[in-house]
């Protein structure tokens, strides 16, 4: 690489998001010692945030509630001097994001799964400027923890993403069929037990 000779990759999860803020435009302390203690001396080249709770919502929520998301997640860019993605939420309510450098990756592009996942990737594609007809596929994924036969199934899902059949052509059956096969302990079409 012509600018450095590393890229620092991380994976935080900071627990239901540092929690709502105490009053409105206010940031919870947690949150704030999180990004700025800890995520911003670290200065991460490319980060996935777990449990952005508070920093995404659902298309149908009150207006005070969008912007309070949006305040933090433009909070979270300015913080770590990165640019910022999110994941759509799901029928679970832990979004997930994820965060880079531009100098590092100043290509990128998202990708957007709104159907097939309880809780859609963050799911972006970058390059890098010494290789840039080589596409990084990257991804932040919140996994059920309670259930490990739909973490499997979660985990299958995720391969679509760099599957080069799959990769550009979203199955939206797929991921609610196997989850289903699952849970009720059927065999997968297509696949071997």
């Amino acid at each position: 690489m012509s600018t450095q000779d590393r890229v620092r990759l991380m994976l935080w999860n900071l627990e239901r998001d540092g929690g709502p803020e105490p009053r409105p435009g206010v940031l919870p302390t947690r949150w704030r010692q999180g990004y700025e203690e800890v995520l911003k001396p670290q200065r991460p080249d490319w980060l996935a945030m777990l449990e952005l709770k508070y920093s995404q919502t659902r298309p149908d929520v009150p207006p005070a509630e969008k912007h309070a998301a949006n305040r933090r997640f433009t909070a979270a860019q300015q913080i770590l001097g990165m640019r910022g993605f999110r994941a759509a939420v799901g029928q679970r309510t832990n979004p997930t994001g994820v965060f880079i450098r531009e100098a590092v990756f100043p290509s990128a592009r998202q990708r957007h799964h709104p159907v097939g996942h309880s809780a859609p990737p963050t799911h972006v594609e970058l390059r890098l400027p010494d290789a840039p007809n080589v596409p990084i596929i990257t991804a932040s994924f919140h996994s059920a923890f309670c259930d490990p036969a739909q973490r499997r199934s979660e985990a299958m899902d995720l391969t679509e993403l760099v599957d080069k059949v799959k990769a550009h052509h979203t199955n939206p059956a797929g991921g609610a069929r196997r989850l289903l096969a699952v849970r009720r302990h059927q065999r997968v079409p297509g696949t071997r037990r």
